[in-house]
């Protein structure tokens, strides 16, 4: 993918005009670490100097794998478009507004803890799953999906492939743990990272890394994970979080269109969210 054609100075003068398109709408005084503001019907407010990101997703044989994307300008404080219609993407412009963006938050704000609905039990570690997917497929590793890994990880490969796919669920649907329920995972540092899904010719969620914390427009606090997926299509059931909405959609946003402009067709009865072991 090619570097946006405005340039660093004409980004950064739009993200000033989304971030007080979002003004009101925002904590009076900020959180002076990594924080994420979720405002009413408008962007993510992101302050503390979170380094921001693009990766796309390709297939490599039967698995996915990350490669760079374009270099995106960096600010302490930035807006994140969350209604998917900016012409500055992934910043926000204020269309918002225009297109009376309802953002209305529905996730269940439970722990990851109170939510968990299935589970795969190995020989030393079990597989927690909330089902809260995004459709990235990294749980499909090339010896299989993690959680048929899980269950055989007296292999040691196994239980390697199914510690790495489970890493790089981007929504945080999938944890493993020990014996003693510790997570088997390396903490990421604080990152935000805007995917685009080549693969589906789709642009994907945000990926929160890191123990961000995270506000709700209502001023509640979200539990702070080691991997979250954002909603940036708008269109999700489960905002603020992706829902895999975006496959369904087709969403693209503005950086990407003229790639991604050819329709994919899919198969009746598509929906994302019912794909075995996609998230």
């Amino acid at each position: 993918m090619s570097n946006p054609g405005d340039g660093a100075a004409a980004t950064g003068q739009k993200q000033e005009q989304g971030q007080a398109a979002a003004q009101g709408q925002t904590q009076a005084q900020p959180p002076s670490g990594p924080h994420i503001q979720v405002t009413k019907s408008g962007p993510y407010q992101v302050t503390g100097h979170i380094p921001l990101d693009e990766q796309i997703i390709h297939q490599v044989h039967l698995h996915n794998e990350f490669m760079p994307g374009r270099e995106i300008p960096q600010a302490d404080v930035y807006s994140l478009c969350r209604c998917g219609g900016s012409h500055n993407a992934p910043f926000c412009d204020g269309t918002h507004m225009r297109n009376h963006f309802e953002g209305t938050e529905t996730a269940d704000m439970r722990p990851f803890a109170d939510r968990i609905a299935d589970t795969a039990v190995g020989h030393t570690m079990t597989l927690l799953d909330d089902d809260r997917c995004a459709y990235v497929r990294f749980c499909h590793r090339e010896p299989g999906d993690v959680w048929q890994l899980t269950e055989n990880d007296n292999n040691p490969e196994n239980r390697h492939e199914a510690i790495v796919g489970v890493s790089q669920c981007v929504a945080g649907r999938l944890v493993e743990v020990d014996k003693d329920g510790n997570p088997i995972e390396k903490p990421y540092q604080p990152e935000i990272v805007i995917l685009q899904d080549q693969p589906e010719s789709v642009s994907g969620p945000i990926w929160v890394k890191g123990p961000i914390p995270m506000t709700s427009a209502e001023g509640k606090e979200y539990e702070v994970r080691n991997r979250m997926a954002l909603c940036r299509c708008g269109r999700s059931d489960d905002k603020p979080f992706c829902d895999a909405t975006h496959v369904r959609t087709e969403f693209r946003d503005s950086s990407v269109k003229a790639e991604y402009e050819q329709p994919r067709e899919r198969p009746v009865g598509f929906a994302a969210k019912s794909e075995a072991g996609a998230a």
